[in-house]
């Protein structure tokens, strides 16, 4: 409660927030005023009656002249801890949000001042300001252009020589000869001279014969990964078979395409994906793979 210490002090109890709508329809059907809230009755002391004279209010001032000293007076502004008095003690806050003084002399200054908080942030403030001229004062930092990341030496040469016959040893001992139809992120999608689709992992490349020594500045290579190009195999229900880069060998159907691992539902190549002709299901992680062929 505010106040000086030597004022009574009182226990109200408000009305509970889920009544208080009743509350105040029933008050106001039957033309009663007021705060519901009700303070309980106490003695009351009757003040001496006191002039207030030469009111000044500024935007952050507030000063008045009282014929005598020591009687409270109620300042109908805003109460705010900011507020400072000389000539009287207080301000004290009073319901609903109004200021009272207790004067001391029989003129009485208000002041709305600064608080140690304010104050910080004025200092925060001004050494951000002096923080930006210093950083528009600093020269320039001379960064090179942006450019389009290479992925390496020779996929930027395999990317310049599309189209023309290459000859490529994977892991596990596997040869392709074919041209270069797609260049990705990590892969290779190549079209061997026996017909078909030949998806290569870049990691799996052990050499590569056919590239010349130039390389195409006007192409560029697909920058989804190898997942995206089997969750398109996965969605053409084509059969595959995938070499491992041990030279292990599964054919099937791709069935579901992990972040880092295909799901191939085992079969003949020769038979269709029904659930009489599969053989089983394998997890193959993309490291362990070498090649996926379609045909």
């Amino acid at each position: 409660a505010s106040g000086p210490d030597d004022w009574a002090r009182v226990e109200a109890r408000p009305v509970p927030t889920d009544d208080r709508a009743m509350v105040k329809w029933v008050r106001d059907q039957l033309g009663l005023t007021g705060p519901i809230d009700q303070v309980p009755s106490t003695v009351r002391k009757e003040l001496p009656a006191v002039e207030v004279t030469d009111i000044d209010q500024g935007r952050d001032t507030i000063s008045f002249d009282v014929s005598e000293p020591g009687v409270p007076i109620l300042v109908k502004t805003s109460y705010f801890p900011n507020w400072e008095v000389s000539g009287a003690k207080g301000p004290y806050r009073v319901t609903p949000n109004l200021m009272v003084v207790i004067p001391t002399d029989t003129h009485v200054e208000m002041r709305y001042g600064r608080t140690p908080v304010d104050l910080l942030a004025y200092v925060l403030t001004l050494v951000g300001l002096v923080g930006l001229v210093l950083l528009a004062r600093r020269p320039r930092i001379e960064v090179a252009p942006e450019r389009e990341p290479r992925l390496s030496r020779w996929v930027d040469r395999v990317i310049g020589h599309r189209t023309q016959p290459l000859r490529l040893i994977l892991d596990g001992g596997v040869l392709i000869e074919g041209a270069v139809r797609d260049v990705g992120a990590d892969w290779l999608l190549v079209r061997p001279q026996s017909g078909g689709e030949d998806l290569v992992r870049t990691a799996a490349v052990l050499s590569i014969t056919g590239l010349g020594r130039r390389v195409g500045s006007d192409v560029t290579s697909r920058r989804f990964g190898l997942g995206s190009v089997l969750r398109e195999f996965a969605r053409d229900r084509a059969p595959v078979e995938v070499l491992d880069r041990r030279g292990g060998r599964s054919a099937g159907t791709i069935d579901v395409v992990h972040a880092d691992a295909l799901e191939l539902a085992r079969h003949d190549l020769t038979e269709a994906r029904r659930a009489e002709n599969v053989l089983g299901r394998v997890i193959i992680p993309f490291d362990a793979v070498s090649v996926v062929r379609r045909r």
